[in-house]
């Protein structure tokens, strides 16, 4: 995706919720969630497959749930899922977690 096209769309998170495995996270990896965050919010979607590319691309559309898939620097993987559209076409929460959280 190219960064002027991430620049001008913005996905709304809703609440954020941490698990408890990223708040138990070393501090200095915790310092790396808000710029990864962010790019979730900006429909950089990391590293997840091309398959999963298209349907976050959907999701836009559609108000389907959207999953980014990002690594930290010592190489621990984390998503980033943000919830479906409720009723009132909000998307109610985004979660940071490990893979083995869901």
């Amino acid at each position: 995706m190219s960064s002027d096209r991430t620049k001008t769309r913005r996905l709304s998170l809703g609440r954020l919720f941490l698990t408890q495995s990223i708040i138990d996270l070393r501090p200095q990896l915790l310092g790396e969630i808000y710029p990864i965050l962010m790019r979730h919010a900006e429909c950089d979607w990391g590293d997840v497959s091309s398959e999963d590319r298209e349907a976050n691309e959907r999701a836009l559309e559609d108000g389907s749930r959207i999953l980014s898939v990002y690594h930290l620097t010592d190489g621990t993987k984390i998503w980033i899922i943000t919830d479906a559209e409720d009723a009132n076409c909000r998307r109610p929460q985004t979660t940071v977690m490990l893979p083995s959280d869901y």
